[in-house]
């Protein structure tokens, strides 16, 4: 006996799939309804769908009806003249008597995503989404003592939020909206398109957004009548390319808020290889992030709250790119740090009508080397170095409409942060064979000279927390993780760091935050 396909649908587009697809419960068959509903999620274009779709149960054959929106949902079922559906974060009524065009008549929160927190006294602000079918970033405003319950929420509309930061009794939140990708141009690729860094920002990717050009805008709500919001003041700045990833917001001086992040950067392997068609292979570096936008800092007035007003846009480190340190404002003065990586030595195969890169010249912080073994003979030698410095950066905003840059100091590694009035900072090192290494440096606004350094031992562990005059650390033994320590530490007038607490923890440390005080 044979089989027949008789009749089938689509669900989604060609970038689309469905928890039925390896959970036979997802499915659904009612056949006294005549109904299937399948859940399903679906990459499209703009905008992105994810529901429940309607499909018609007809004799031997099948229909698409209408789609009830639901950001992942998971399970659905029919109750007289409606459709109930669930998913991780809520429980949807939906009336299908038409059911061409569906309409939901209730919805039950049971949970939300929180992807950056801020405490306000009793409350918690919490900033949700936005992903690929939540296009807004939601803010969640609940009771610190029963967090489980949603006392009001927001939507942000104007982007995904880059930044958010509370400064008495207002929230200062930055979202951005742009275009999807940018053009780089690579040393020996020349122009390539190259996508923002921040889509694979943890769980948050971005929304895929038509817009012609980018822009931020910058909201000054009143919190001090929470768990209300208002807002009371906004500005929108046109820029050329939004920050990869989340900002950090600083208070150099009063009424003075300054964001710092990192612009877009290509993102290429140090190796890029050709063969032509029966000839020899070859061989030559590519851009590592030869093409960094820099380090891109935004100081706007909030002087007045009503009108927010941007002071300057100021660009730190356009030959190099941010190595994740710390951004630390005291006195008028932003402290940052930046990676720069040197190729070389090495002879470049250029194409027709290219002309080479000028080498950069650059410190000796470390040199890593590898050999590559390829079939046949390379028109280049294989074997190359590439050098890798940390620099300090330290902006005067003493006049926040003319910044200053001091000159770059070369530094063991990315910034942790400062204490003593800046005249002292702190950076980790690192080494493939004795693990990180939290260095203490006296500063003087030319030159950085090493004071102390405190061991953090060889597995890789948190970034230590400056907050004041005490050093917070975080350690395990090794790679086993099965003994876990956070210390303090306070760097003494003799130059030594003195141990002020120790306490065991029982699990690995992922990263170290002050919250108001807290640890």
């Amino acid at each position: 006996i044979g089989t027949m396909l008789l009749s089938q649908v689509g669900v989604g587009d060609t970038n689309s799939w469905s928890a039925a697809d390896y959970d036979p419960g997802a499915f659904t068959l009612l056949p006294e309804a005549g109904l299937i509903l399948v859940p399903f999620q679906s990459w499209s274009a703009d905008p992105n769908a994810s529901g429940v779709q309607l499909i018609d149960l007809g004799a031997g054959t099948l229909t698409a009806r209408g789609i009830i929106s639901q950001a992942q949902a998971r399970r659905a079922t029919v109750f007289q003249n409606r459709v109930l559906s669930i998913s991780g974060q809520d429980y949807l009524s939906a009336d299908i008597s038409n059911q061409d065009d569906p309409s939901v008549t209730g919805s039950l929160t049971l949970a939300w995503p929180v992807d950056s927190i801020l405490v306000a006294g009793q409350y918690l602000l919490e900033f949700g989404g936005a992903n690929f079918d939540q296009p807004v970033t939601i803010l969640r405003v609940t009771q610190t003592a029963t967090p489980g319950v949603l006392a009001t929420q927001w939507s942000l509309t104007n982007g995904p939020v880059l930044g958010a930061v509370l400064q008495s009794n207002r929230l200062y939140v930055l979202e951005g909206n742009g275009p999807d990708s940018s053009v780089v141009i690579d040393p020996i690729l020349g122009p390539v398109i190259a996508q923002p860094l921040s889509w694979g920002r943890l769980r948050n990717v971005r929304q895929q957004s038509s817009a012609l050009a980018a822009t931020m805008t910058l909201n000054v709500i009143d919190t001090s009548q929470l768990p209300n919001l208002a807002i009371v003041g906004q500005a929108t700045i046109a820029v050329s390319n939004l920050p990869s990833g989340t900002v950090q917001a600083l208070w150099p001086n009063p009424n003075e808020l300054v964001w710092v992040g990192s612009l877009q950067q290509s993102w290429f392997g140090p190796l890029l290889g050709a063969a032509a068609a029966g000839g020899p292979l070859m061989i030559y570096p590519g851009s590592w992030f030869w093409n960094s936008g820099g380090i891109q800092m935004w100081t706007f007035d909030v002087s007045n709250p009503t009108a927010p007003a941007l002071a300057s846009a100021f660009t730190v480190a356009t030959n190099g790119w941010s190595d994740g340190g710390a951004a630390v404002a005291t006195n008028g003065l932003v402290y940052l740090s930046h990676s720069h990586w040197n190729f070389g030595p090495i002879p470049v195969l250029q194409p027709l009508g290219v002309s080479p890169p000028l080498p950069i010249a650059n410190h000796r912080n470390s040199i890593r080397k590898q050999t590559i073994a390829v079939p046949t003979t390379p028109v280049v030698p294989a074997n190359f170095s590439w050098r890798e410095g940390s620099y300090l950066d330290v902006v005067d905003l003493n006049n926040p409409t003319a910044p200053t840059l001091r000159p770059a100091v070369s530094i063991p590694g990315p910034l942790a942060g400062v204490s003593r009035n800046g005249n002292v900072i702190y950076t980790v090192s690192s080494s493939w064979q004795t693990g990180q290494t939290l260095e203490a440096l006296a500063y003087d606004g030319v030159s950085a000279y090493q004071i102390s350094s405190l061991p953090l031992g060889a597995g890789w562990n948190a970034s230590p927390l400056i907050f004041g005059e005490t050093v917070f650390t975080a350690q395990s033994n090794g790679n086993e993780y099965t003994t876990n320590w956070l210390a303090s530490w306070t760097l003494t007038d003799r130059a030594t760091f003195a141990a002020l607490g120790h306490t065991t923890i029982g699990s690995p440390i992922n990263a170290l935050a002050n919250f108001n005080a807290l640890l």
